[in-house]
């Protein structure tokens, strides 16, 4: 059962990720629950599960849903509650997953750190890019102080 879950969720990670790029940054695992119209996966992305069946399929059958992980299969023989909760489990696995692998991928200028200075080498850069302004043209000092940060590699 968690093997045929965990492949219908990654069939439906991949649908959500054609239609609604970085869907999974906007989810609540805390609330998320499958059984929910609100706090499921399709619920949290496009407002309501009906919209994201509608939106992802048209008009669908309960089948094309329960293939890529939004819903149980409504003939399942295994009790329902143990599935709901299976399938509350590998959705929120794979959400982690993701954003924890797109924190573990992030470089210092996607996380808006780039360096990190003391105030004093702060001071001592614009100082020295203030004193190169006259040989390098009308620059702002914000502007020197990249140009110079980029020039000598400060970054870290």
């Amino acid at each position: 059962m968690v093997n045929d879950l965990r492949s219908n969720v990654e069939l439906g990670a991949r649908m959500l990720d054609k239609q609604r790029p970085g869907w999974h940054r906007n989810i609540d695992v805390d609330v998320l629950d499958q059984r929910s119209t609100r706090n499921c996966v399709l619920g949290q992305t496009f407002g309501d599960y009906y919209d994201g069946i509608t939106s992802l399929y048209g008009e669908t059958e309960a089948s094309e849903a329960c293939l890529a992980g939004f819903t149980i299969d409504p003939f399942t023989t295994y009790p329902r509650g143990e599935v709901w909760d299976a399938l509350n489990k590998t959705w929120k696995a794979e959400i982690k997953g993701r954003l924890r692998d797109e924190a573990q991928n992030e470089t210092p200028a996607e996380t808006g750190v780039t360096f990190t200075l003391t105030e004093n080498q702060i001071l001592s850069l614009v100082t020295e890019a203030m004193d190169a302004a006259p040989t390098r043209g009308a620059y702002s000092e914000i502007g020197l102080v990249a140009d110079f940060v980029s020039r000598h590699n400060l970054r870290g």
